[in-house]
């Protein structure tokens, strides 16, 4: 089995499973997948396959539920996650060292709620990401962010998904249109991956600029 994440017409998560030959299937239902990783039933709605076939074939599937790689309840110390269709921002000011001598200045979005912290950075060559976007519409991830605690001790999934459902409807506001965390992953304390979520929440396609988000720390507003 072998799960996409694909970007049109919108973000969504797939699942190819080859079949063996005489192999019969009623493509008018939905059907189930229970992957051996997680022993987790999964249903699913059937996109694209054959009802019969003498020969081996694929079948494309629409996972109904998020998909999970690993066990949920295990403690973490942090929560990574992409974000698509976020505009360029201005915030903390960050100097990273250049290979070759130098400093180039990046923005971090730092955010803090109650016993839990947020630091938002932008992928590589966002300009050119963001001109496509807003040329073609579209989707395209634009930015990575860290959830952790204050205190870092460690956590598990279900205290973190509140925070992260109260962040998407945060960066939604900011934006002006639906965007937020996807595929997360849980990180132990040394880097390894515990978990992963094939998750794709409720995007907007584009990037349509309502305003330019400015968090520095002594603004606090929009531009």
């Amino acid at each position: 089995m072998t799960a996409h994440v694909t970007a049109a017409p919108r973000p969504r998560v797939s699942l190819e499973i080859e079949l063996s030959p005489y192999f019969g299937l009623d493509l008018t239902t939905e059907t189930e997948v229970t992957p051996l990783s997680t022993g987790c039933t999964v249903r699913c709605q059937i996109l694209k396959g054959r009802m019969f076939s003498v020969d081996p074939s694929t079948i494309r599937l629409r996972p109904l539920q998020d998909i999970t790689q690993g066990a949920l309840a295990t403690a973490v110390s942090k929560v990574v996650f992409v974000i698509p269709n976020f505009p360029d921002f201005l915030a903390h000011g960050v100097i990273r060292k250049l290979p070759g001598g130098g400093g180039k200045r990046e923005d971090e979005i730092r955010l803090q709620f109650f016993d839990w912290r947020v630091t938002i950075e932008k992928t590589t060559h966002i300009d050119e990401r963001e001109a496509l976007l807003t040329d073609r519409g579209g989707f395209g991830i634009t930015a990575a962010g860290v959830l952790e605690r204050t205190d870092r001790q460690p956590f598990i999934w279900q205290d973190a998904a509140p925070q992260i459902a109260a962040l998407r409807i945060f960066l939604s506001f900011v934006c002006g249109r639906w965007t937020g965390p996807m595929l997360p992953a849980g990180l132990g304390a040394a880097g390894e991956c515990a978990w992963f979520q094939c998750s794709v929440p409720l995007i907007a396609e584009g990037l349509k600029r309502c305003c330019q988000p400015s968090l520095r720390p002594t603004e606090r507003s929009f531009r």
